[in-house]
């Protein structure tokens, strides 16, 4: 069984404990508490009860349809298929309830404390898992003409670019209607760039005259292609921007095991230490939808603009 798991609409927190759930393609949001935990534009989901994945496409087949005369015969087709799998992982929580937190009557705090960083943390894991797919799955790819946050950046033009490398593949299935859904994940540290006015440009993608446009990157190509933007701290060490048209059972899928086998959470006694253990254990993985059998890792509703601006270094 797979469950639906948004938090905001619906509370995560049920006799004091996390409730077992699962989302799909996440906005990849910064969270700071489960209030925040809320999950939109999920795709399909699947009845997961293993631990691997197991899934069936069909190949694509040229033609199929023949012209017949009267009366005449037709060759007879049967579909050909192609599977991929995808192996569920084991993600673990545990927190320990102190008996002193009950002597100061204090144990609603740690309990509540625990609860959170629990949403935190397994909400953070999943979307670094998603964003991974995502990252390594894109089908289609431009390089940024310049870094968004240079003066002579044209974010529309390679947001137009990226669309017409799409578009011109031969077998691509995505259709015009298809880019009213489309979303842009890009690093937020670029975000005053993206909302500051767009700049005349010339030809040359080179600023024209100081004059600017009375919007913004983000509300023209709103307006101009439909999509909608929404920035992660998470890629500003990768330097990228990602499109993705999250089309139901099409895009990538998420999966978590929410099966009667382990339980989702456990509580119990630990008589060495003198404490109540409270344990939350997950399942999940993610699956990119194939393109075709030999696209099988990567997929044309995925697309990558690289360098839009400088990869943060990590610093532990």
């Amino acid at each position: 069984m797979v469950d639906r798991h948004i938090i905001g609409s619906n509370t995560s927190v049920d006799n004091e404990l996390l409730k077992a759930g699962t989302l799909s393609l996440t906005q990849l949001i910064d969270l700071t508490s489960y209030e925040q935990m809320e999950f939109y534009d999920a795709a399909a989901f699947k009845n997961v009860t293993t631990l691997d994945v197991h899934r069936e496409f069909t190949k694509r087949m040229p033609g199929g349809v023949f012209d017949s005369s009267e009366g005449g015969m037709v060759p007879y087709s049967t579909d050909e298929v192609f599977e991929k799998y995808t192996h569920l992982q084991k993600h673990r929580f545990a927190a320990k309830l102190t008996d002193e937190s009950k002597i100061r009557r204090d144990m609603a705090f740690q309990m509540n404390s625990a609860l959170e960083r629990a949403a935190q943390t397994f909400a953070n894991k999943r979307d670094l898992e998603i964003l991974s797919n995502i990252k390594n799955g894109f089908g289609v790819e431009k390089d940024a003409s310049a870094k968004w946050d240079a003066v002579g950046a044209d974010v529309i033009g390679d947001i137009g670019g990226l669309l017409d490398n799409l578009f011109n593949k031969e077998d691509v299935s995505v259709k015009e209607n298809d880019i009213n859904n489309m979303i842009i994940y890009y690093p937020l540290k670029l975000y005053s760039q993206i909302r500051e006015p767009a700049r005349l440009m010339s030809a040359t993608s080179q600023v024209a005259s100081r004059i600017q446009v009375n919007t913004n990157d983000l509300e023209w190509t709103g307006q101009t292609y439909g999509v909608k933007w929404i920035g992660s701290t998470k890629l500003n060490y990768l330097g990228n921007a990602y499109a993705v048209i999250p089309t139901p059972d099409r895009t990538l899928d998420h999966y978590t095991y929410v099966g009667p086998d382990v339980p989702a959470v456990e509580r119990a006694r630990d008589i060495y230490s003198g404490s109540e253990m409270l344990v939350h254990t997950k399942y999940f993985g993610s699956m990119v939808i194939p393109e075709s059998e030999e696209q099988i890792n990567s997929n044309y509703r995925i697309m990558r603009i690289s360098g839009v601006c400088d990869a943060s270094t990590v610093t532990l």
